[in-house]
């Protein structure tokens, strides 16, 4: 069973969605900057930012800070999954 890791922490699970949830509760509320490349904005246009990127470490953070109900295209949703899929993958 594949195991996903958190892009911050050692917290690790077999779900994607539990991942997800935990960078959402655990690391959002201090984002104040790109942790990637160092943009710095407030919340709403660093969501923004993480979508305008084109690489695997910025569509990450984007797919775990967007959720379900968030008016994105399933297209862009599925991209983002697929992304975060294969960079949080703990290699075995």
């Amino acid at each position: 069973m594949a195991r996903y890791k958190c892009p911050f922490c050692d917290f690790t699970s077999s779900r994607l969605y539990s991942v997800k949830a935990h960078f959402k509760a655990v690391h959002y509320p201090n984002l104040t900057k790109c942790p990637v490349c160092g943009y710095s904005s407030i919340k709403s246009k660093l969501l923004v930012h993480f979508l305008s990127q084109t690489d695997e470490e910025h569509l990450t953070l984007a797919y775990l800070l967007f959720g379900r109900n968030s008016g994105l295209h399933f297209r862009v949703k599925k991209k983002l999954r697929d992304v975060a899929l294969r960079t949080l993958r703990i290699k075995e």
